[in-house]
């Protein structure tokens, strides 16, 4: 290659956009009621397009995230999380986006209240079991009602 070429291949190498990841808005409230399912939200932007959102969740004080995809709205992605057992206190969470171009980003992992005394939820609540995938293989949802969440079959895990 002569100098020539390396110096154009370099300028058209330095004239292509820059691929910024995505920004996540997260929507979600401060708590959620006893014995309803919370339902995350949150404005994602991209300059060159959304691939996949994602909330990743705990109940507070057990190991292992599961994550369960967000669905877009229209206007912004959203997803209803299994519901929390009587005893469940809180719901440790985060939000993560991969654009088109593959670069991913995430929020910084939050807390959610579980109490009698948060606001009744407003939107839809989700009558479905959310599927849930762990992220290592083998654990176990704990915290949250058997009944609300499903996980994936062995077949489909990873794909």
């Amino acid at each position: 290659m002569t100098s020539l070429t390396a110096l154009l291949a370099a300028l058209v190498f330095l004239q292509q956009p820059i691929n910024n990841p995505p920004e996540i808005a997260d929507e979600t409230p401060a708590c959620v009621r006893s014995g309803s399912r919370p339902r995350l939200c949150a404005r994602v932007f991209d300059d060159r397009g959304v691939a996949k959102v994602r909330a990743l969740f705990r109940a507070t004080g057990s190991k292992p995230y599961f994550a369960t995809e967000m669905t877009f709205d229209g206007a912004r992605y959203c997803v209803t999380l299994p519901a929390p057992l009587k005893g469940t206190r809180g719901i440790d969470y985060y939000l993560e986006a991969v654009d088109t171009d593959f670069e991913p980003t995430r929020v910084a992992a939050k807390a959610l209240a579980v109490s009698s005394s948060c606001p009744a939820p407003s939107g839809p609540s989700g009558d479905d079991p959310t599927t849930v995938s762990p992220l290592q293989p083998g654990e176990k949802l704990l915290g949250f009602e058997p009944a609300s969440f499903r996980l994936p079959s062995p077949s489909t895990q990873g794909h």
